[in-house]
């Protein structure tokens, strides 16, 4: 490859949430919830989850493999670095589609208890290779995944006997 190229790009996503930062936090670290917002299946992006895992802790990983719409698998793995129960996540994680990484990433969330539930704060600074990706469909992609949070939220809230 001639003259490879890192972009580096940063954006920030806020959503605020009806439910408490402990509620929002756990949907984060348990794998059985998480898989249900998290890369969810869209037919077009993503067709299949392949395979799911995740260690939540300082040093633990997760890893997301995922079969595409367009042919070809998509891995995807996390390392957290800082975790503060109920407050804030920083992980790095790298994206390799096809054989070939796209990016990789500083990943924080932070979260900020307000009168209405939850105000979800979310900053990626991510180093974009070859031009096969950018922040601003990466930026896409992560407000997806959080509007399907509030979706799995509130779905989660009207089936609860609680």
């Amino acid at each position: 490859m001639q003259n490879p190229t890192v972009a580096h790009g940063q954006f920030t996503v806020e959503r605020e949430y009806p439910v408490s930062p402990s509620r929002v936090f756990q949907a984060h670290a348990n794998a059985d919830e998480k898989i249900h917002w998290f890369a969810v299946p869209d037919h077009e992006f993503i067709e299949s989850i392949e395979s799911f895992s995740l260690d939540f802790r300082v040093g633990g990983m997760e890893r997301l493999v995922a079969n595409l719409a367009r042919g070809g698998q998509m891995v995807l793995e996390t390392r957290y670095w800082d975790i503060v129960d109920n407050e804030r996540i920083v992980a790095t994680y790298d994206v390799v589609i096809r054989g070939q990484r796209l990016s990789v990433s500083l990943w924080s969330v932070q979260l900020f208890e307000i009168e209405t539930g939850t105000r979800l704060v979310t900053i990626e600074d991510g180093a974009f290779l070859d031009d096969l990706d950018a922040a601003e469909p990466r930026m896409k992609g992560v407000t997806c995944d959080y509007d399907n949070l509030g979706t799995y939220l509130a779905r989660e809230a009207v089936g609860s006997t609680v």
